[in-house]
């Protein structure tokens, strides 16, 4: 219990210094979705995201989720789960795969899980273009925020095309 909170403490340290040595890039409206990077608990329906692919027009092999768990059964592992135990204790990955994962350039990022440092970490890391989240404390991590609750999918869903739409993204 207490080796968790300093691992936590040690990964937010690691925003905090990501954030203030980052250059907030501009973000171009002229460049179109083709790929999506999904952040999403197990709660969400997976289907779901095929839905929102459907409605951005990428094709299924651009779109790669991340599911974060709380905890993960080791017998029944998928294949882009991620914990917290697959952090290390000073905010590196111990998972290549997702690490590989978040260094392939992609469009598009959107995050439907409630914040922790832990998925904070994986939006500081990630390539993306551009970022959207949900509006907490970390309001530099995302270029866009939406104030709408992610466990409602429909709705956090349609405000993101909505404005997507508007920043003629699709």
């Amino acid at each position: 219990m207490i080796w968790d909170n300093i691992k936590r403490k040690i990964v937010e340290r690691k925003i905090a210094k990501g954030l203030s040595t980052s250059k907030k890039e501009r973000v171009r409206s002229d460049l179109k979705v083709g790929s999506i990077l999904i952040l999403a608990g197990d709660y969400i329906d997976k289907k779901n995201f095929q839905i929102l692919a459907n409605e951005l027009n990428v094709d299924q092999e651009h779109l790669k989720v991340i599911v974060f768990k709380d905890r993960i059964d080791k017998e029944f592992v998928l294949e882009n789960e991620i914990s917290s135990k697959d952090f290390g204790v000073f905010g590196t990955f111990k998972n290549k795969r997702i690490q590989a994962l978040l260094s392939i350039p992609v469009d598009l990022l959107v995050n439907y899980v409630q914040e922790n440092a832990y998925v904070n970490k994986l939006v500081l890391d990630s390539n993306a273009n551009f970022k959207i989240g949900n509006v907490r404390k970390n309001n530099f991590l995302y270029h866009l925020m939406i104030d709408v609750d992610p466990l409602d999918f429909q709705g956090y869903t349609s405000e993101i095309i909505k404005y997507l739409k508007i920043l003629n993204k699709i």
